[in-house]
C-alpha cells in the first residue's frame, strides 16, 4: 500500500501517529517529508503520481524494448504536421 498525506505541521500529533500505526499493522515503513511548496524539477513532478509515474515507466520499458516504436524521416514528419494543421 502506498498512502501520502498532505497536511499542515500543526495537525501532527499523537492521534495522526496511532492512525498510521493502525494502517500498517506490524510492518515496516518509510517516512518521507517535504515542504510541497518547494518546486519541483519536471522529473519530480512526473513521478510524485503513482499512476502516472507507472505510465511513465511502462512507456520507458517499452521504449528499452523497441516495442511499438514508429520512425520516420524529419521531411515525413513536416508533411504530417502540416496535414493535420
Amino acid at each position: 500500500m502506498n498512502t501520502i498525506f498532505q497536511m499542515n505541521t500543526s495537525e501532527l500529533d499523537e492521534k495522526f501517529l496511532a492512525g498510521i500505526k493502525t494502517l500498517f499493522q506490524s510492518k515496516t515503513i518509510e517516512i518521507s517529508i517535504r515542504d510541497i511548496h518547494e518546486e519541483m524539477d519536471e522529473t519530480e513532478y512526473l513521478m510524485s503520481s503513482v499512476v502516472n509515474k507507472q505510465h511513465l515507466q511502462t512507456a520507458i520499458d517499452y521504449i528499452e524494448e523497441g516495442k511499438d516504436l514508429v520512425s520516420f524521416s524529419a521531411e515525413e514528419f513536416e508533411r504530417l504536421v502540416n496535414e493535420k494543421s
